[in-house]
């Protein structure tokens, strides 16, 4: 878990390459989730962040992309012994993945500097024609979630 652009992703990516985890992705479910309700039109952070806070909400269960997750992966015919799930964005997706994966699970936070994420999203903010004030601005909802539909980004098994 961490931060948006704190390197989750990243260290997820590299799980995968260099352990052969499998990767599972909390906001691939929102995404997926958008094009089907939205076709044709890109989604901005606020808008998967809105989603996938709804999608908390409709089924009162915060922990519910977390129970989306393990239900995709206890269908998946292949049986894997690591799995590296990210995109964690509250308690509630950790005590679904506690609770599942009992003593197999970790929970890894990863901690990257303001600036620093920012010189890494800075190009693609300024494309959208978008400031560092929408990045801070986009920085604080992620981070000041006070309600538990709401948004912790990595966990490895």
């Amino acid at each position: 878990t961490g931060p948006f652009v704190s390197g989750s992703t990243t260290s997820a990516r590299i799980l995968a390459s260099r352990r052969g985890y499998k990767t599972v992705l909390l906001s691939g479910i929102i995404a997926d989730r958008w094009k089907k309700t939205n076709p044709g039109r890109a989604p901005s952070r606020a808008d998967l962040q809105a989603l996938g806070n709804e999608i908390r909400l409709t089924s009162e269960n915060p922990g519910a992309l977390a129970e989306i997750a393990v239900g995709e992966l206890e269908r998946d015919t292949k049986q894997w012994n690591s799995i590296v799930i990210d995109g964690i964005r509250n308690v509630g997706e950790i005590e679904v993945l506690r609770e599942r994966f009992g003593r197999h699970f970790y929970l890894l936070a990863l901690e990257c500097p303001l600036s620093r994420r920012w010189q890494r999203v800075r190009s693609s903010y300024e494309k959208n024609d978008l400031t560092r004030e929408d990045f801070l601005r986009d920085n604080e909802r992620d981070r000041l979630q006070e309600y538990a539909y709401g948004s912790a980004g990595s966990v490895v098994r």
